[in-house]
């Protein structure tokens, strides 16, 4: 997906945090090169992973709404990354949001990995109709080494 600046400037990205990791982590491997089934990825994962992407998540997305001024009830949708339907519910836990208020369009068939965002996105923004002009959205991307992203997206 590129993203490029909107003509009118009120509409697209404006505020981005990044949370890195503070140290080298190994928690998340592909031992083996593609699994040839539907081009799914043989991911392996130490028990914690999804308690540290939970965590970086989080932060990320603490941080931004904090620094851009936004409270979690002014946001229409949050576009979380599509790696499972237990672990949005468990990220809307732990920002205290509504579940309804979670883009849900994980597969019970495998992770969409990079195909996250443009899925949530298409599937749900473009294709329902369910984000109109004005609503404010937070995107939030969680990647190897426990790096996370949030970025607020004005509709």
């Amino acid at each position: 997906m590129l993203l490029r600046p909107s003509d009118d400037g009120r509409t697209g990205f404006r505020s981005v945090r990044i949370r890195l990791a503070s140290r080298s982590d190994r928690r998340f491997t592909n031992p083996d090169s593609i699994r040839r089934r539907r081009g799914f990825l043989d991911i392996r994962a130490d028990a914690d992973l999804e308690d540290a992407c939970l965590s970086a998540a989080q932060l990320a997305v603490e941080k931004l709404l904090n620094d851009a001024g936004v409270k979690a009830s002014e946001v229409r949708h949050f576009f979380p990354p599509q790696v499972s339907s237990s672990f949005i519910t468990l990220l809307a836990d732990r920002l205290q949001v509504p579940r309804e208020k979670m883009v849900d369009v994980a597969r019970d068939d495998g992770d969409l990995f990079t195909s996250s965002l443009p899925c949530a996105l298409g599937l749900h923004a473009i294709q329902t109709k369910r984000c109109r002009s004005g609503d404010v959205c937070v995107v939030v991307a969680v990647g190897a080494g426990i790096q996370a992203t949030a970025a607020l997206y004005y509709f």
